[in-house]
């Protein structure tokens, strides 16, 4: 539970998402405008794929999902609407200099990518669908790196070139009970009792994440997720921007990330140092958790 936090050297993965979504910030038409938590948050720190995010940090959920200043956190477990089962493979998308150009959810490639996974799954099974997903969003031209996370029902985040995160979620079509007049309802679609309990799910969360950054704690996305309470941010997140900072090799920093049990995930720990970035805010943040004075 996100209520209270697991010791510093285990890592979080992402919670698991239902049905197929992307959460592609603002890939839905008719999204409903974010929804604030609470105030904006001046304490805590935020790093996504090694990119630090400076305060002041606002939670906010939308139907995409739980974001901090509109990076993706958390996506919504909601199914997609409308779209059906192909009775054809669809085959590759067809990308052309303007596709390239409107990006991976304008070009349509998101609700190709849906249709062409439940096309798959249709034909031979999730985990099959799956194990084919995976190596085709990694031939997409925009994309840079994927990371998947889960079992049984699972995430795949990917990374654009352009360093965005973004992503889809899976999880195996499943019939719910059948009415007491009417035919069974169909495979995976949720019940109102169900997305209730997700939506509540998802607020409890975010109210979570709203308390760990409030505390001072740090919170390292992906692939997967860290979460360092406060007592542990002087000590760990001082050593993870010393090595960040160094000047050995990137794969000396991710051994060293690993090895020193700061980042255990290798993936996690690789994406860190590839994305990480240093700054002014973030040197005298470092500065002053370390009680050095100030510059």
């Amino acid at each position: 539970m996100f209520g209270r936090f697991l010791p510093v050297r285990l890592i979080l993965p992402l919670a698991l998402a239902h049905s197929v979504w992307p959460f592609l910030a603002g890939c839905c038409p008719g999204a409903e405008a974010a929804k604030p938590m609470g105030d904006a948050i001046v304490s805590g720190y935020f790093f996504n794929a090694g990119r630090y995010v400076p305060p002041p940090y606002r939670v906010t959920i939308d139907d995409q999902g739980i974001m901090i200043n509109g990076v993706s956190v958390e996506p919504a477990p909601r199914p997609p609407k409308g779209i059906p089962i192909p009775k054809e493979d669809p085959g590759p998308f067809q990308w052309n200099p303007e596709r390239l150009a409107r990006g991976m959810h304008e070009s349509g490639f998101v609700i190709h990518a849906m249709s062409r996974f439940r096309y798959w799954e249709s034909q031979y099974g999730f985990a099959e669908a799956c194990k084919r997903f995976i190596p085709y969003l990694r031939e997409q031209p925009l994309v840079s790196r994927v990371g998947t996370d889960g079992d049984g029902d699972f995430a795949v985040s990917y990374w654009t070139k352009d360093g965005k995160r973004n992503g889809f979620g899976f999880s195996r079509a499943k019939p719910l009970n059948r009415g007491p007049q009417g035919p069974p309802n169909a495979p995976g679609i949720r019940t109102r009792e169900n997305a209730d309990e997700q939506e509540r799910m998802l607020e409890a969360k975010a109210e979570a994440i709203e308390r760990q950054l409030s505390a001072g704690g740090a919170i390292l996305l992906g692939p997967g997720e860290l979460f360092l309470p406060r007592a542990a941010v002087k000590a760990y997140l001082s050593r993870i921007y010393d090595i960040a900072t160094s000047g050995v090799s990137r794969k000396d920093k991710v051994d060293a990330l690993v090895s020193e049990a700061m980042i255990v995930s290798p993936d996690m720990a690789k994406a860190f140092v590839e994305g990480f970035v240093d700054s002014a805010n973030l040197q005298e943040r470092i500065r002053t958790l370390r009680g050095e004075p100030k510059h």
